[in-house]
């Protein structure tokens, strides 16, 4: 296949370049598969009997007074103990460490939260929690070795609100233990005798995520509600007192909602605690994080009792609209979204929810009008709003049976965001008109118009 591209007279050097480019990477990888799994099938080694976990060794390599491991080496076994069996088989050791792979932070870290180099060993690091530093990766699984390293976090002996911190950072370091296990357990059992491919990192994480958010649910959230209960209350009491909402520890980390572990994203909130913003706001970001973190019941509740007291709030209404929309309560969360106008008739935000709700009653003469509103209203703000009101109008129209209507209106969508420089946000614009264009092929095929 490379040979052929390398022969074949395009006629576009650029298009020319960019075949042999991902031929000569598959080739790679090809290459790469077949010496690992050359390698695998020469090991004609006795199968390993069971690794006695208490024998695996957890080693602490970088210590002092800024150095902390919140999870322990005995939380670190115990969590080894409830996982299923032959988990842990094979693996050599784990090691209690700070990362020092390198001085950029990790490609998975959104550059915003990067922060300077930490004031007591001077790292670059992240800035998770208000004082807390780490280096935006948590722990690594090494394949080649069956070893696990798990990364220390740095902050000062006198941390304000330390015994409170110290039990999410233990969580947080038991998840990524599981995750690297994982790790281990996909590359010993799942991958070995070359039952998938080995290069596909994204398919590893896949599954290194999901078995993380089925273990931290059956293993480490029942492990430590069971061992520190006293300082889990206390945890939980610290919140509910800055935040006057009771929260558990599962739905900090993980629980079943549906059978699917879900949890809140609890650091935005400790963050706003720490910046003392009003209990108000801190309750609304809260709130907000239940309804991304699918507690979408509790969230409503908390709304409703917020309410009363806020009624002049159009944020707190159309948060309430985005909440009923997740629970399929559509009528309900267009009077919600409605009532955030009525407060903020610039609230784009609401223009564009509510516009998606009328899609989703398929009320198309409705999602015609507010998307109109809200493009035109975007327009005399300088800005072009979000492409998916453009594209619900076309889509709207078609439904009506206005496919002149429809042509007309995707055609503007594809002038409009065919300049944007935001490539992501071009892509997805140009993808919505490619898709109208077709489902309008089709209908006037159907109908024998052309």
């Amino acid at each position: 296949m490379l040979s052929e591209i390398m022969k074949y007279d395009f006629g576009d050097n650029q298009h020319v370049r960019r075949e042999k480019l991902l031929a000569k990477a598959d080739l790679e990888r090809k290459r790469r598969i077949k010496s690992r799994v050359k390698l695998e099938r020469g090991d004609v080694s006795e199968p390993v009997p069971p690794t006695p976990i208490d024998q695996i060794p957890i080693i602490v390599r970088d210590e002092g007074p800024f150095v902390h491991y919140p999870a322990t080496p005995d939380d670190i076994r115990a969590i080894m103990h409830r996982l299923p069996p032959g988990s842990c088989d094979k693996l050599r050791n784990i090691e209690f460490t700070l990362d020092r792979s390198g001085d950029e932070p990790s490609y998975m870290i959104d550059k915003n939260d990067i922060g300077p180099p930490d004031p007591y060993i001077g790292r670059f690091t992240v800035q998770r929690y208000p004082g807390v530093y780490d280096s935006g990766t948590f722990g690594v699984y090494d394949s080649a070795t069956l070893k696990i390293q798990l990364y220390g976090y740095v902050y000062a002996p006198d941390l304000p609100n330390r015994s409170e911190l110290e039990i999410f950072l233990k969580c947080h370091m038991l998840s990524t233990f599981v995750h690297e296990i994982a790790h281990h357990q996909d590359r010993t059992t799942r991958i070995a005798r070359g039952r998938w491919r080995m290069d596909q990192m994204r398919k590893g994480e896949n599954y290194a995520e999901l078995w993380q958010s089925e273990w931290v649910c059956d293993c480490a959230v029942p492990y430590i509600n069971e061992t520190y209960p006293v300082e889990v209350n206390r945890l939980l009491d610290w919140l509910e007192n800055e935040t006057g909402i009771r929260l558990t520890l599962a739905m900090l980390y993980g629980e079943r909602l549906d059978g699917v572990p879900c949890f809140i994203e609890i650091a935005p909130i400790i963050k706003a605690i720490a910046a003392r913003e009003s209990r108000y706001e801190i309750q609304k970001k809260l709130v907000r994080e239940m309804w991304e973190g699918y507690f979408h019941e509790r969230a409503l509740e908390e709304l409703d009792r917020l309410l009363p007291e806020h009624e002049s709030d159009h944020e707190i209404f159309r948060l309430k609209g985005r909440v009923l929309r997740s629970l399929e309560q559509f009528d309900t969360a267009c009077e919600a979204v409605r009532r955030a106008l009525a407060i903020n008739p610039a609230d784009m935000p609401a223009w564009d929810l509510l516009v998606i709700l009328n899609d989703d009653q398929k009320d198309w003469p409705e999602a015609v009008k507010n998307a109109e509103c809200a493009i035109a209203l975007y327009r005399q703000q300088g800005e072009t709003g979000p492409s998916l009101n453009y594209f619900l109008r076309a889509a709207a129209r078609m439904k009506m049976g206005d496919l002149d209507g429809a042509q007309a209106a995707a055609d503007e969508m594809e002038a409009i965001f065919q300049p944007v420089k935001d490539e992501q946000t071009r892509i997805n614009a140009l993808m919505g008109v490619d898709l109208l264009r077709q489902e309008l092929q089709e209908k006037r095929r159907g109908s024998g118009k052309r």
